[in-house]
């Protein structure tokens, strides 16, 4: 069992406790859009013409954001969507969700919002407008940015935005309240993950049920990889007790008499390491174990590290030693961010003259 004074001994391992929020915010908004507008924003919701596809407008809001400003939020998104009543026909909807304090956090809002008006201003788009929303999912009570607001000389400027604070939803954390939304679990996932920065054994058993309550809520198998997916990215965990999170849904699985297993396919591990192994013996090649082995450390990478982690895949994939492999093997099981993952294979490359890659 590993103490949580096991787990505090590097800066980079708190960061790791901090839980990963970007990528899989961005990658369930993405996915989701209509069931994000009516969890948090319903009276928004029902102005947009759904009968009207959006359409993500991510590669043109990348222009808008200045190289300094782009790690200073959890996941920023641009959609255009087509309104109901009023007298604009379009919107250029604009998504912050925010993480923690941050001072000029209703500046960069007015900022972006002025951005957007202008590139498509200038662009003579037709009758449209911009919104901007922002989640605040930290959890200081006090802090809530709605506005910006500026005055020089009697020359008033005032920028209203809307946010939810997700601590104010009405959230339930007992199993036995009807999940209808995906949002529901995104933001259990992402309050306990903040809540337990300095508990990992409570993360675990958050982890395992709010799992469990996902299982249980009637979403569509795919939708159920997704937010499965979102959890184990989110909800960041050492390895053992990952495989203590992957044991305790297989009981579940046995009991409900359900497959889950299958539905968050975290079985690639282990059965990608051994199935490489076997087909390296049965074919007497080295070959076979260097698939499964490239197998298993995808699997351990996802596991391990959401989204994230699958970012190494396409440098590791080049690696032909197996050697080598097996250090990035050993090393994911203890390491606590990416950057040592990625450090083993570089500095044995370095160090080793004759290591290749494919």
């Amino acid at each position: 069992m590993i103490e949580n004074s096991d787990i505090q001994s590097s800066d980079s391992t708190n960061e790791n406790l901090q839980g990963k929020y970007d990528s899989p915010w961005k990658y369930i908004i993405g996915l989701y859009f209509k069931d994000f507008m009516s969890y948090f924003f319903p009276e928004v919701f029902k102005d947009i013409d759904w009968a009207v596809p959006y359409e993500f407008l991510d590669k043109e809001f990348e222009t808008f954001i200045d190289e300094s400003e782009m790690d200073k939020c959890l996941a920023d998104k641009l959609v255009k969507v087509r309104r109901l009543s009023g007298n604009e026909l379009w919107v250029f909807v604009h998504l912050e969700v925010q993480g923690g304090y941050d001072p000029s956090f209703s500046e960069r809002m007015f900022v972006y919002h002025y951005r957007i008006f202008d590139y498509y201003r200038k662009l003579s788009v037709g009758r449209s407008d911009v919104a901007s929303f922002a989640i605040l999912g930290d959890l200081d009570a006090g802090w809530r940015p709605k506005f910006y607001e500026k005055e020089t000389w009697k020359c008033r400027l005032r920028f209203d935005f809307s946010t939810v604070k997700l601590i104010d939803l009405n959230n339930p954390d007992s199993e036995e309240n009807k999940i209808q939304n995906p949002f529901e679990i995104a933001v259990r996932a992402h309050l306990k993950t903040k809540q337990t920065v300095n508990s990992l054994q409570e993360r675990k058993q958050w982890k395992i049920k709010i799992s469990k309550a996902l299982f249980k809520a009637g979403f569509p198998r795919e939708t159920v990889k997704h937010l499965f997916n979102f959890i184990s990215s989110v909800m960041a965990l050492p390895m053992p007790l990952e495989r203590e999170v992957v044991n305790e849904i297989k009981k579940a699985s046995e009991v409900d008499k359900m497959d889950y297993c299958s539905l968050i396919e975290q079985d690639g591990i282990e059965k990608g390491i051994e199935k490489g192994i076997e087909k390296g013996i049965e074919k007497g090649i080295e070959k076979g174990i260097e698939k499964g082995m490239l197998i298993g450390i995808r699997g351990m990478l996802k596991l391990k590290f959401g989204f994230e982690g699958l970012g190494l895949v396409e440098e590791i994939d080049k690696i032909n030693n197996v050697a080598i492999l097996e250090r990035i093997v050993d090393t994911i099981e203890s390491s606590t961010s990416l950057e040592e993952v990625r450090n083993v294979y570089k500095n044995m490359f370095s160090n080793q003259p004759g290591t290749g890659k494919k």
